[in-house]
């Protein structure tokens, strides 16, 4: 039988932490791409949306046709950080 959970005994830990989202560079004309890059500890996985998806590296080039406001998801079992960084393009 699994344990049952009561606010006295719900496992805690350290919650993810996003030290950084940033893209460079944050303004491009149509048909360039700009890079996101990202700092996180304490996660068991990072998405970034929108395009990107599930990732594993701490960057990934993006070449929106429109401004875009991304966002990564950085989770653990212990909670869940947001951050967003906009690309404008020209």
């Amino acid at each position: 039988m699994r344990p049952v959970y009561t606010p006295d005994n719900v496992p805690t830990g350290p919650s993810p932490v996003v030290s950084s989202f940033t893209a460079n560079p944050p303004i491009i004309n149509v048909g360039e791409s700009s890079t996101l890059a990202w700092n996180v500890t304490n996660t068991i996985y990072s998405i970034v949306s929108p395009e990107v998806g599930p990732v594993r590296e701490t960057s990934a080039v993006v070449q929106p046709t429109v401004t875009t406001t991304y966002k990564l998801y950085a989770a653990n079992q212990y909670g869940r950080r947001i951050r967003s960084v906009t690309v404008t393009v020209h």
